[in-house]
């Protein structure tokens, strides 16, 4: 028998979410209200590490050119998470703006897409709050300029993608331990 990864859960969760169909289910979740968006509407903007030794997110999706969102999955708390949605935002915005041959020196305004966090939590819930903000978390709750959020996923009530991740997370950890 071949032994199991340490990092099953990544791998998983980074697989299913290349492919577009799952990405729009996971957006669907996300985003109950939207009953319009299509899979012509997603665009995946996961940041890879293939060759080098720099950062990389779990997920990442461009939808109608006007929200980013960024999904990560995590087995173990840290509260870091933040700091790391931040680095991957700036990258995915850098890279968007060079795709789109955006010039950062124009005199109007440019429009970037909204960015939103997410990080669906697989560990022990404990006491661990709904959402992370970087003003709360690193400065005492003191208002800062670029505060971000992170939206916590412990579980889901529907039988939605998010919530068939989770099962099978606790379903891995119940077969591995």
């Amino acid at each position: 028998m071949h032994e199991i990864k340490h990092n099953i859960y990544d791998s998983f969760f980074t697989h299913l979410f290349s492919h577009k169909e799952y990405a729009l289910q996971l957006y669907q979740a996300l985003h109950k209200e939207d009953i319009d968006t299509t899979i012509d509407d997603i665009k995946i903007q996961t940041l890879e590490n293939i060759f080098s030794n720099q950062m990389y997110n779990d997920f990442g999706m461009l939808v109608k050119d006007k929200l980013l969102i960024f999904v990560e999955a995590q087995s173990t708390w840290n509260p870091n998470i933040i700091y790391r949605c931040k680095y991957y935002a700036n990258s995915t915005e850098l890279r968007y703006i060079k795709e789109n041959d955006i010039s950062l020196f124009s005199f109007y305004p440019i429009h970037l897409p909204k960015c939103e966090f997410y990080c669906i939590y697989t560990g022990n819930r404990n006491n661990h709050p709904e959402v992370l903000k970087l003003s709360d978390v690193y400065f005492n709750g003191s208002p800062i300029d670029n505060d971000i959020t992170v939206h916590m996923i412990y579980d889901s009530s529907n039988s939605d993608i998010i919530h068939q991740y989770i099962f099978l997370c606790v379903v891995l950890k119940e077969q591995f331990s």
